[in-house]
């Protein structure tokens, strides 16, 4: 059964038609050119009527984030840069010469004192004591007779039957004899140290580099290098210091280059290796120069370090710093320092929101901050936040830092683990008191 519509189409399309009709008539297009005519002179009349001047735009004082610098008590430290050595360092040498017969290591590993490297061939030294035992040999059993010869003329001028004549010469053979004897004696212990030779130990624990001849290789007594060991349980840091830093430092200590030194507490340095962040290893000064480098100018100081993990390879160039004891600075975030053509600058905000550039000094960062030598005043508010929205001579709304970075912790270095990188120092024994010289009276040198 078909569905009925509820459209009314019929009527619907009735009512199109008269509507149509409508418009197309000639009375309605004149009356809707009049309504549109009339309508656009209203629009263009009130629209001039209605407008306004144009207001100018003010821009917004841009906001920054300001802090004032911080004075704070922190441990100072003179930075150097140093190269590192071993310990100990030693050349693998011959005692005596001959042809290498056996190498009995491996290169870049740890060796033991008195270990056994190298062996020479052994049959020339070997032959050379026996011969020096059999001469030994000889010699005993000269004496011997030289002796029993003694013995009976000693006897013979008992009973007068020998001269002393005799007598003499029969000693003097005997001391002949007895000084032969300690010759050969003295050959044969040098034999026996030659043959000892041949086999060539470590002189010192330490790692050993790769072999530097091959077996067959005829080497000569304390001339070839075999090898070179270095000891790198613990290292030397060479650093040199300018003179001037030098006497600042005695100036602070003016003992440590007096006996008085050695009741001292140890100079404490810390050591930063490639990589390092911060300066992770520390150490103490173990000696220094006796006098200053005339070409250079320069101070040269020797500190030791522990190395249990064998990281710090001695020939290294590398950073320390030395510990000079506390020292009352400023500080600013390192973020608030720019740099430009006439040096470092910070910019600070003036009481009335004015953005000045300040020049200032500075020194080594202290974590996020940065130290200030001269240039800055604690009152002073310095912007950290927002320097690109601030230009010198213009205005601010400055904005105080509700969260400035951490500051470092300011515990002085200890001395802890230290004990046993230098011997404990014997004071030297103090000379006898000299009395002044004087002169008779009258005289005048």
């Amino acid at each position: 059964m078909p569905v009925k519509s509820i459209i009314p189409w019929p009527k619907l399309a009735a009512a199109s038609r008269r509507v149509y009709n409508v418009c197309m008539s000639d009375a309605f297009h004149g009356a809707f050119r009049s309504m549109l005519l009339a309508l656009i002179l209203t629009c263009f009349i009130l629209s001039g009527g209605c407008k306004k001047a144009p207001v100018a735009y003010t821009p917004k004082e841009p906001e920054v984030i300001v802090m004032n610098p911080i004075e704070r008590v922190i441990s100072d430290y003179t930075y150097f840069t140093g190269t590192t050595r071993g310990f100990e360092q030693a050349e693998v040498r011959p005692r005596v010469s001959g042809f290498v017969q056996e190498i009995s290591f491996r290169a870049d590993t740890q060796v033991r004192a008195k270990q056994c490297l190298f062996v020479i061939d052994p049959r020339p030294f070997e032959a050379k004591l026996q011969q020096t035992e059999a001469n030994a040999m000889a010699k005993q059993a000269t004496l011997t007779k030289t002796e029993s010869n003694l013995a009976r003329t000693q006897d013979m001028i008992k009973n007068r039957v020998a001269s002393e004549q005799e007598l003499v010469d029969r000693r003097a053979d005997y001391d002949l004899a007895g000084a032969e004897l300690a010759e050969a004696q003295a050959e044969v212990r040098s034999a026996k140290l030659d043959l000892e030779f041949t086999r060539v130990v470590a002189p010192i624990d330490g790692r050993i580099s790769r072999n530097l001849v091959d077996r067959g290789t005829l080497v000569n007594a304390d001339q070839t290098v075999l090898a070179t060991i270095v000891n790198d349980s613990k290292v030397y840091v060479y650093f040199n210091v300018a003179d001037r830093e030098m006497l600042d430092y005695l100036r602070i200590h003016p003992m440590m280059r007096t006996e008085a030194a050695f009741d001292q507490p140890p100079t404490l340095v810390f050591l930063q290796l490639p990589g390092d962040s911060g300066y992770p290893r520390q150490g103490q000064i173990e000696s220094g120069a006796n006098s200053v480098d005339v070409l250079s100018g320069t101070y040269q100081v020797r500190a030791v370090f522990n190395n249990p993990q064998r990281l710090i390879v001695p020939g290294l160039f590398v950073r320390i710093r030395v510990y000079q004891g506390e020292l009352k600075v400023t500080l600013v975030p390192d973020v608030a320092v720019g740099s430009d053509q006439r040096g470092k600058y910070v910019l600070v905000v003036t009481g009335e929101g004015i953005v000045q550039r300040r020049s200032v000094e500075v020194g080594e960062a202290e974590g996020a901050y940065r130290r200030v030598i001269s240039g800055l005043k604690t009152a002073d508010r310095v912007i950290v936040n927002g320097i690109q929205r601030a230009r010198p001579g213009g205005k601010v709304v400055p904005v105080d830092e509700k969260n400035p970075p951490p500051l470092l912790p300011t515990t002085a270095p200890t001395t802890q683990g230290l004990e046993d990188l230098t011997p404990p120092l014997e004071r030297p024994a103090t000379a006898p008191a000299t009395q002044p010289a004087t002169l008779p009276a009258g005289k005048v040198p």
